[in-house]
């Protein structure tokens, strides 16, 4: 390509490009500039410095605790922080086995696991959902497969339990955030069911009240997740408002609610911003879909707010059906009735559709479905 050296002419270098008296400033000196659009929406570039990425890995490390012979698949964008440091250069650093896919197609990853013989898996949810659903998953022996690691968004009871017990893999969470390294907090095995864990070594974790610095004053109450540790970003390029808006007193501010459990592990329910605001109470549209996802005939879902003159917002459900499926609104809407809270239901609605939108990194995009769904009304 124009413009660019060739990774041949880069390994034909005589040296010159590494001088022994290179210095570096592991504190000052930018290693990645990912963007992240953090807590407010617009997309920023985060400031990565070497201490951070190094620190970031060495915590990984230790929580994870794979060895050389692990082989990984990386499938997971690139330029997204969990598929650039967590799979991309943990692999790098441990001397590990990468197998690395251009995007994810069904077949060709199941097809990559059984042949390549890959024995720990990186996953969001969206890809543990269809392990757990698509019927083509029993056409493969992924029985070489030990451990899998799910990230980038919140997954459910539901499909962690029903993963575990139909595919035989050790299945755990973790959290983070592109302005934390990426990984603050990372379960163990055996996993703790609807938990992502407890933080990394030399993190703290606090739960406040959203949009303040003030503390829970119990265990077990949600507010907002924040972090501090030496993976921290050293801020956002050329934006030092943004940077103090996130960043206070050494704290992240994540934007994620969540609470901490009696035994020390934290739970993530969901974005602050995605929170549905019914009457007084607030709804997590990740518990909804949760609950959503055991109907045997949904492959998958989504939960969006929207306006409501008397209530402030009602829950709407996006939908869509397995294969040579037909269910109706009015059987899921009995089916939510039995499962979930009065003020839970789905009095928004329910929309079929033949795909939920999403992110690379598998998170949904109700941005988009507010969207759609202020033009349609």
């Amino acid at each position: 390509m124009s413009g660019y050296k060739s990774i041949k002419t880069l390994m034909e270098d005589d040296g010159s490009a590494f001088p022994e008296d290179l210095q570096v400033d592991c504190e000052n000196d930018i290693v990645v500039l990912p963007f992240s659009s953090g807590t407010t929406g617009f997309p920023k570039a985060v400031m990565l410095n070497h201490r951070c990425m190094v620190a970031n890995l060495q915590q990984i490390s230790y929580t994870l605790t794979t060895t050389p012979d692990d082989s990984f698949i990386a499938v997971l964008p690139f330029f997204h922080a969990y598929g650039m440091s967590v799979i991309t250069y943990y692999a790098f650093a441990g001397g590990n086995k990468l197998v690395t896919l251009p995007r994810f197609d069904p077949g060709l990853f199941l097809q990559a696991i059984q042949n390549e013989k890959i024995s720990f898996l990186h996953l969001v949810p969206p890809m543990a959902v269809f392990m757990v659903k698509h019927p083509m998953v029993n056409d493969f022996n992924l029985s070489g497969v030990q451990r899998a690691l799910c990230g980038a968004a919140p997954l459910g009871e539901t499909v962690h339990e029903e993963f575990i017990s139909r595919l035989n893999i050790n299945l755990f969470q973790g959290y983070g955030m592109t302005e934390f390294g990426p990984a603050g907090i990372c379960d163990a095995i055996p996993a703790n069911i609807g938990s992502v864990g407890k933080p990394v070594p030399n993190t703290l974790c606090k739960i406040v009240h959203p949009g303040t610095t003030n503390l829970m004053k119990n265990v077990g109450e949600s507010g907002e997740i924040c972090m501090k540790g030496p993976q921290l970003m050293k801020g956002y390029l050329h934006n030092p408002e943004a940077t103090n808006e996130t960043v206070k007193e050494g704290w992240i501010h994540t934007g994620d609610i969540g609470y901490i459990r009696e035994d020390g592990n934290v739970v993530i329910t969901d974005r602050v911003k995605d929170l549905i605001k019914y009457k007084a109470l607030q709804i997590a549209p990740a518990d909804l879909e949760d609950v959503l996802l055991k109907h045997p005939e949904i492959q998958d879902a989504a939960v969006i707010g929207i306006p409501d003159e008397r209530t402030g917002e009602v829950p709407r459900a996006y939908v869509v059906r397995k294969p040579n499926c037909a269910v109706e609104e009015h059987q899921i809407q009995k089916f939510m009735k039995d499962h979930v809270a009065e003020f839970k239901l789905l009095r928004g609605g329910i929309q079929f559709t033949e795909a939920i939108p999403k992110t690379p990194s598998g998170k949904i995009l109700r941005r988009t479905l507010r969207q759609e769904f202020l033009k349609s009304s």
